[in-house]
């Protein structure tokens, strides 16, 4: 907990935060052998973990990359 309250305290990242959302679906590889269940649960773990930390998420919803790359650019620019 001491890296993660020092993370907190000096501000070394950026407090907003892009979340990108799950696809839907999921793919088996020979390392990833998670469920799409437990994927989704992962997911929410990470989403409470940033909120609780304070930070801001800005959602990034299922699209193409090429969508998500769009919105991306769009919120930077």
């Amino acid at each position: 907990m001491t890296e993660i309250n020092h993370i907190i305290t000096t501000n070394i990242f950026q407090r907003s935060v892009f979340f990108i959302e799950n696809l839907g679906f999921i793919e088996h590889t020979d390392a990833r052998k998670i469920s799409f269940i437990d994927a989704l649960r992962f997911e929410q773990i990470h989403r409470d973990v940033y909120q609780h930390f304070g930070y801001t998420l800005t959602l990034v919803p299922n699209a193409s990359v090429d969508d998500r790359l769009n919105q991306l650019i769009q919120w930077i620019s």
